[in-house]
């Protein structure tokens, strides 16, 4: 797993194609209390990734055959 760092923040930072919005979220490799599974998948027909934290997004996208669930990228907590 790939955990962003402030080192690969300051890189995008000096590309004026970005904007730094400030963080989006805290992701923990193990779960702490009241955080859930951030679920990642990935297209070989989209060539890109998807991430859900939501069980029922995550049970439709496991029945499309365009992507390949990956399992478990980290947890987060939920939108409050």
């Amino acid at each position: 797993m790939n955990i962003c760092s402030e080192a690969e923040k300051n890189v995008v930072l000096t590309n004026p194609d970005w904007i730094f919005e400030g963080v989006a979220w805290y992701a923990f490799p193990t779960q702490v209390p009241d955080t859930l599974p951030v679920y990642r998948f990935w297209s070989p027909v989209f060539f890109s990734h998807f991430y859900t934290i939501s069980e029922a997004e995550k049970n439709i996208v496991l029945a499309n055959p365009d992507w390949i669930f990956e399992g478990t990228a980290w947890y987060a907590f939920p939108n409050p």
